[in-house]
């Protein structure tokens, strides 16, 4: 647990039942339903449980892009026990590789997918890219403003812009052909 951490104080007993609810797919409502059977205190407020949610969020974000360039230094060195040389910082490699696209539900009206570029010789992932037609909080927001031409609106979703969760508003289909596109698009500085 030492790499989920942030500037939050937390006890690390609640930031690990955020973590197991998010592994087994569960909610914070669900964890307080266990609690209840077990006879336990409920879990973490509301803006605590967020709070971890987050924090773990961008620690997974930070060990997963991490992973991916060890992958591809590890490619690298592969590469130079081929040929017998250092390759260059700026040196590109030639190397097979797999790109595949999945959806958070089938059919074509997922509102998430996930694109994945795989070395085809080691199995490694060297990067991944999730998309999303939809933020929760612009949900809501949408609520509180309904009017999005609104000044409101406008203003609010201008702060909110950086951290909004909706990455396209393509078609389910189309995730994977932007995915690929986006990945392709950074893989040299990877």
């Amino acid at each position: 647990m030492q790499e989920i951490h942030d500037d939050y104080q937390s006890y690390d007993v609640n930031r690990r039942v955020v973590l197991a609810s998010l592994v087994m797919g569960e909610t914070r409502r669900g964890m307080e339903h266990f609690c209840v059977i077990m006879g336990m205190p409920s879990p973490s407020t509301y803006g605590s449980w967020q709070g971890h949610q987050k924090a773990i969020g961008l620690s997974l974000k930070k060990i997963a892009r991490q992973s991916c360039q060890n992958a591809a230094q590890n490619i690298r060195e592969l590469h130079f026990l081929r040929l017998d040389r250092l390759l260059g910082d700026d040196e590109i490699t030639n190397e097979t590789v797999s790109f595949d696209g999945t959806w958070a539900k089938r059919g074509h009206s997922s509102l998430y997918g996930v694109q994945s570029v795989i070395h085809a010789e080691t199995g490694k992932v060297l990067d991944v890219q999730v998309h999303s037609k939809m933020c929760t909080i612009c949900r809501k927001m949408e609520e509180v403003y309904p009017d999005k031409s609104s000044d409101e609106y406008c203003t609010w979703y201008e702060g909110h812009r950086k951290a909004c969760q909706s990455t396209t508003s393509k078609s389910s289909n189309a995730m994977e052909a932007q995915g690929a596109v986006d990945i392709w698009g950074r893989s040299i500085e990877q």
